[in-house]
């Protein structure tokens, strides 16, 4: 029994998760040696691991996302070349250089990237807007005690897009466009003029 005063268990609920380790370690230094700081990973962790798993996953598919991003810019890109190979190879015969038509290639493939990410992020955004402020409610399908390994999962679903995760997709969805560029570039710079006027 426990005087009114007194707890055995003293949960805290802060805004940011990622705060956690760095609270425990501060509580630990300002209590009486016989209390122990344990943030949630400490105190559930069958669901940090769920949640471990199902942060693996979801890189998983970016990587698979990736991966489809640069097949269809390469084959974009290379198409486009293909298809002005004579004209590239008359822009070589008159004086252009091997360099400057390569960077004129990877010139339009960044400006494909930029207008790929900016019609993204507008048809996107609404979406991700509501799935942050309002969330889907899936109470439907799993009723409303939702629960796993103990916790109590609030039945309405929300997206969580920090800065650093929005820098991250952007940085490498133009990372695999600029990359997948520099083949149709190399192609469309290193082709003999007389074979690429001729469509050789």
């Amino acid at each position: 029994h426990y005087a009114p005063d007194e707890a055995g268990l003293v949960a805290i609920f802060i805004d940011d998760y990622h705060d956690a380790s760095r609270l425990a370690a501060q509580l630990a230094a300002e209590t009486p040696k016989q209390t122990v700081a344990l943030t949630w990973r400490d105190s559930q962790p069958d669901f940090a691991r769920f949640l471990d798993i199902n942060t693996s996953g979801n890189l998983i598919f970016q990587l698979i996302f990736f991966m489809v991003v640069t097949a269809g810019i390469l084959n974009t890109v290379l198409m486009g070349v293909l298809e002005r190979k004579r004209e590239m190879g008359i822009m070589l015969a008159v004086g252009m250089k091997p360099q400057q038509l390569f960077n004129a290639v990877l010139c339009e493939t960044m400006w494909l990237g930029l207008l790929g990410l900016g019609l993204g992020v507008v048809l996107t955004a609404p979406l991700y807007y509501y799935m942050t402020t309002v969330g889907w409610d899936v109470s439907f399908m799993y009723g409303e005690g939702l629960e796993f390994s103990g916790v109590m999962l609030e039945p309405i679903m929300r997206v969580e897009l920090t800065a650093a995760h929005s820098a991250m997709i952007l940085g490498g969805t133009m990372l695999v466009t600029m990359a997948s560029g520099l083949y149709p570039a190399f192609k469309a710079a290193h082709t003999p003029p007389i074979r690429a006027i001729h469509g050789r």
